[in-house]
């Protein structure tokens, strides 16, 4: 009978071999019994004695390898995705990085003007005919006359 020997802490060393906490499976003839005797009675293993497994139909394992075979090509192409996926993270990141930065600067000269426009004179406006309301309630005689006395 083939022997399954686990450890309960994974690496544990006994008898010149680290033990997995996965457990393996050993074939009989692989420890002497003075070699089960230390194996069984060390509390740090679980060593259990397993019936033989029969022979399945090698159609099945046909057919399990190559699902396995699709299965880990499929993880193939995700795995080339996601890296090509993270590439167009970073670039992407990369741009809004820069355009943030643009938009940083133009605010910041946006602002600058519009100091300089708060901080200069109120503009001249341009006298043109309706600019002196005085004017507009004087008779064409008084503009007349007022025009003759200042010449």
């Amino acid at each position: 009978m083939p022997i399954q020997i686990t450890a309960r802490r994974d690496g544990f060393r006994r008898l010149g071999i680290a033990h997995s906490a996965a457990g393996r499976t050993w074939p009989d003839d692989q420890f002497t019994a003075k070699e089960l005797a230390v194996l069984e009675n060390d509390p740090n293993l679980i060593v259990v004695r397993v019936p033989d497994v029969p022979e399945q139909d090698t159609s099945g394992t046909i057919q399990l390898t190559a699902e396995r075979d699709a299965l880990q090509s499929r993880v193939s192409e995700l795995e080339t995705g996601t890296i090509q996926l993270n590439k167009d993270i970073e670039s992407l990141k990369q741009q809004l990085d820069t355009a943030n930065s643009t938009i940083t600067a133009i605010t910041a000269e946006r602002d600058a003007l519009q100091m300089k426009l708060d901080a200069a004179p109120a503009p001249v406006t341009d006298a043109g005919p309706g600019a002196d309301s005085a004017n507009d309630n004087a008779t064409s005689d008084e503009t007349a006359s007022a025009g003759k006395k200042k010449g």
